[in-house]
């Protein structure tokens, strides 16, 4: 928890000091914007609404960094992290034309923006992943490396 913590902090201050403009981190250019804050009254109310369960790690990072992109490059591939407000309608356009809607088994909370998307299988405890936009959607669950939400981010910020 330690290292996700660190994360956290080290993503909190990228955003401070990119405010949107492109910086140095590490080897490459990235930009850092927040969207907007998220409160835990939001995260809350959404959990009642839809009777899941976030885990306390991704909520931690939603009220520390709010809806954020993280790492967006000059061709502007990036990690954007939606507000709870627009979990449903993001996910209800991925699932479109497709004959299946897995809201809110399936909780899209982030847009990879290179056509994938990533979130929760909120029937799990902590499971946290990418999905592909290649694989059907009934093999998303058992085709993509779940892992709890604080080990993914750990290992995102590790290749950077």
């Amino acid at each position: 928890m330690e290292h996700f913590t660190k994360n956290l902090e080290t993503l909190q201050k990228l955003l401070t000091e990119s405010n949107g403009a492109f910086m140095h981190f590490g080897n490459e250019q990235y930009r850092f914007t927040q969207q907007a804050t998220v409160t835990p009254e939001e995260i809350a109310d959404f959990e009642a609404q839809h009777h899941i369960k976030l885990p306390e790690t991704f909520k931690t990072f939603l009220i520390t960094l709010g809806a954020c992109t993280l790492f967006e490059d000059e061709l502007g591939f990036a990690y954007q992290f939606f507000p709870p407000n627009q979990w449903e309608a993001f996910s209800a356009e991925v699932f479109e034309g497709t004959g299946e809607y897995l809201f809110p088994k399936v909780l899209l909370v982030c847009y990879p923006n290179v056509g994938h998307q990533a979130g929760f299988i909120t029937t799990q405890p902590d499971a946290f992943g990418t999905f592909y936009s290649d694989i059907p959607l009934e093999y998303w669950e058992e085709d993509t490396e779940l892992l709890p939400f604080a080990d993914w981010l750990n290992e995102e910020m590790a290749t950077l």
